[in-house]
């Protein structure tokens, strides 16, 4: 990746503005945008998710993937523990930096 410029997306573009970040990032790396990258099949086997299906992590990471058809925005209050405000303090300066640097997608 040296010489190249990364690409910096913010989550929130993905879930808001699927088809234009989709869009963007075919373009970008040069890909053959598709409809179907759009929504996906519920069972992970129809839909070639089978490499996360076996994640040790799909239960939790990936949950809401497997369970849907389409990007999502799943807003929900978390209860951040208290005992991790240091660490998440000492991380958002990085957050804030980079996103100096996301591709924005308008509406």
């Amino acid at each position: 990746m040296i010489g190249k410029k990364a690409v910096v997306i913010d989550s929130i573009d993905i879930v808001n503005n699927t088809r234009k970040v989709l869009l963007f990032l075919c373009s970008e790396f040069q890909i053959k945008f598709s409809e179907k990258m759009l929504n996906w099949e519920v069972n992970p086997k129809a839909s070639k998710l089978l490499q996360i299906e076996k994640s040790p992590y799909s239960r939790g990471w990936y949950s809401n993937v497997l369970g849907s058809r389409v990007f999502i925005n799943k807003q929900q209050d978390l209860d951040f523990p208290e005992e991790l405000n240091p660490l998440l303090e000492a991380c958002m300066p990085y957050y804030n930096k980079l996103s100096q640097y996301r591709v924005t997608f308008n509406g």
